[in-house]
């Protein structure tokens, strides 16, 4: 049956709602891991506030380029936690499945993972070979390396020759992120979500997949494959919606989760996202679950408040207020959006100053971009508004561990100053929001 208007986010103690309906008591899960420290590495190289403001740049880059009953399953899935970076879960493709691990990212549209003729290399330029010197704009790997670098080294590929589930489809495509590009051609397929040998697996036949022949250099740095966007697209075949803006998917083709969706695959058109926290020296380790279809019961508390969304491509809605106790009290209604795929919460400038120099005890880092407190700062919640309710953020969600041996006691203060210049929305609520509030 057709769901209809509005489209809508939950907010639970510890879930996106994508159409408010009854929810199903059924669950599957798709678990999310850790890896490496990169925030330790991206602090070093004074680059993790830039991998910050090109998630802002990512999702205004998109966000300007838009135009004006029977049972069925829910769905968990484990996401692993990147020291508290990236959440990764692992995706297979194909039959038999070809495993990849991505990250789950409701800031974009597109699933795309490294084809098998992704061979494509970086050119080093002469000013990133000096000896005992890299300049911040090379990539570590050029410096005093090799002249070129593979972005495709050590990862996972996709070989379409070995499915036999595959479908040539040719059409090129291109998606150009904050932190870089990727471009190649579409396919399309069979895609699970989770384990190819897991059970309770959510299978979604005829899925179009990005197949990435090139890549920029930032991705050489990071613990993923691919990417699998969870927004939406202009109209989603089988729903009584159509989005009056442009796609945010490239080439406006169906996201995995919409194609789920119209499909028939999820019971109810929900999926929730919680969201742990292991510490700076957790590797490896559970990081958090997806639950596709309907709500993590067990990890997330009651609901507590629903608010519309303001735009039906991203997961957009309004803030009606930022407050640091009595000290700082902002009333501007702003947009905003809750993204996966955004490491730390991004806010506009002129008010995350103002809340900076009412909490105090911060400096500015220069070279890193980023407000570093003492960890062991006290400070009062943040509180932000969303469709009249407040939603606090104690400090142990706003005080992150920079990984630094030689500072052990400095950390980083989870929320980065950024104009998006409307450009974009105001805030971007990443990943510390949600360990906070399951969405």
């Amino acid at each position: 049956m057709p769901l209809s208007l509005p489209f809508g986010l939950l907010l639970f103690s510890a879930v996106v709602l994508l159409f408010p309906e009854e929810i199903l008591s059924e669950v599957f899960k798709l678990p999310l891991r850790r890896f490496d420290s990169l925030r330790s590495h991206l602090r070093r190289k004074g680059r993790l506030a830039v991998k910050a403001y090109h998630e802002a740049e990512r999702v205004s880059r998109l966000y300007h380029s838009r135009d004006p009953g029977y049972l069925r399953e829910m769905y968990q899935q484990i996401v692993y936690d990147y020291y508290d970076l990236e959440y990764i879960a692992l995706i297979s493709i194909g039959t038999p499945p070809q495993e990849f691990e991505v990250v789950m990212d409701t800031g974009s549209a597109n699933l795309w993972v490294p084809d098998s003729t992704c061979n494509s290399t970086q050119q080093c330029f002469s000013y990133c070979q000096i000896p005992f010197y890299c300049d911040p704009n090379c990539d570590e790997y050029c410096c005093g390396n090799s002249s070129k670098v593979s972005t495709c080294d050590q990862k996972n590929k996709f070989t379409s020759s070995k499915s036999v589930s595959y479908v040539k489809k040719g059409k090129p495509f291109q998606i150009l992120y904050g932190t870089g590009f990727v471009h190649g051609f579409l396919g399309m397929d069979t895609v699970r979500f989770g384990t190819s040998t897991g059970q309770n697996v959510l299978t979604i036949p005829k899925t179009f997949v990005g197949q990435a022949t090139s890549m920029g250099k930032f991705f050489r740095n990071m613990p993923i494959d691919g990417i699998c966007g969870l927004a939406f697209r202009t109209n989603i075949p089988g729903l009584n919606v159509s989005l009056p803006f442009g796609s945010l998917a490239a080439d406006g083709v169906e996201p995995p989760l919409m194609n789920a969706i119209a499909q028939g695959k999820l019971e109810k058109p929900v999926f929730s996202v919680f969201l742990e926290t292991e510490g700076v020296d957790a590797v490896n380790k559970k990081g958090g679950i997806f639950t596709w279809g309907g709500v993590d019961e067990e990890n997330c508390g009651p609901i507590l408040g629903w608010t519309p969304l303001t735009h039906q491509t991203y997961y957009e809605f309004e803030i009606q207020g930022v407050a640091y106790g009595s000290k700082l009290k902002s009333n501007k209604t702003q947009k905003a959006i809750s993204d996966t795929g955004t490491s730390l919460i991004i806010g506009s400038r002129s008010i995350v100053k103002s809340l900076v120099k009412s909490i105090g005890g911060m400096r500015w880092d220069e070279e890193d971009g980023l407000f570093l407190l003492p960890c062991d700062r006290n400070f009062e919640p943040v509180t932000f508004t969303i469709n009249g309710k407040d939603y606090q953020m104690p400090k142990e969600m706003l005080v992150i561990n920079a990984g630094d041996p030689q500072r052990p006691n400095e950390c980083i203060f989870a929320i980065v100053p950024y104009d998006s210049w409307g450009l974009g929305p105001a805030w971007i609520l990443g990943d510390p929001f949600i360990r906070q509030y399951c969405k």
